[in-house]
């Protein structure tokens, strides 16, 4: 028991002095409602790109005419400890669910990481907020983290968003499917609900029997 003590004094250690260099205001939030805030924030790496194309020319260097933005793309360091105040609410929880009891010591960061795995599963848009600036359509591509015997009751997890690029279709000029925009209407007009058809008797029906039978 003295070493869990002395594991949690550690985590708590490296939190308060974590905590000097950065204000722990980040948080992560899902469209669902659901939000990951942790305990510190050790690191975060900003990442933007601008991609220039290169087309290959017959003699010489290859020509570049044209540039674009790219994702960006953000790397958080994300710590959480058993013995942080956001600890206590699911302790007591805990204590008021007897099934719950067994986790004790390491339930708060099994849940926050769960949390953060079925964000990344199920594809999630989100929105993180960091010291640097708001990001919104984020998804989340990686999540890692390593376990010790000296960070059995905390977490740190290192993990990697990018901007996803949303787009709207607008149909402009005319009106496709209008015939008398078209030159061969019966080749090119789109499908048309013509309602509901009643079967007709055929005439002729034994002629045309005959006719067919010999490929019955």
């Amino acid at each position: 028991m003295s070493g869990a003590l002395a594991a949690i004094g550690s985590a708590v250690g490296i939190a308060q002095s974590a905590s000097l260099l950065f204000n722990s205001s980040g948080n992560i939030t899902s469209e669902s409602g659901t939000t990951v805030i942790p305990d510190i924030v050790a690191r975060e790496r900003h990442i933007d790109t601008v991609a220039v194309t290169s087309q290959p020319v017959e003699f010489g260097a290859a020509i570049s005419d044209h540039a674009f933005k790219m994702p960006a793309q953000l790397e958080l360091s994300y710590g959480w400890s058993n013995a942080s105040v956001q600890a206590l609410a699911d302790v007591a929880d805990s204590f008021a669910d007897s099934s719950s009891l067994q986790n004790l010591g390491e339930g708060y960061v099994r849940k926050v990481y769960d949390a953060l795995l079925a964000l990344q599963a199920s594809r999630t848009l989100c929105q993180i907020v960091t010291t640097k600036r708001l990001y919104k359509n984020m998804i989340i591509t990686s999540v890692a983290t390593e376990t010790t015997s000296e960070s059995a009751y905390s977490m740190f997890v290192t993990a990697t968003c990018q901007e996803v690029l949303m787009v709207g279709n607008v149909t402009v000029g005319a009106n496709l499917s209008d015939p008398s925009t078209q030159a061969t209407p019966a080749n090119t007009q789109a499908v048309v609900n013509m309602g509901t058809k009643q079967l007709m008797p055929v005439a002729n029906q034994d002629s045309l029997l005959a006719q067919f039978a010999p490929w019955l």
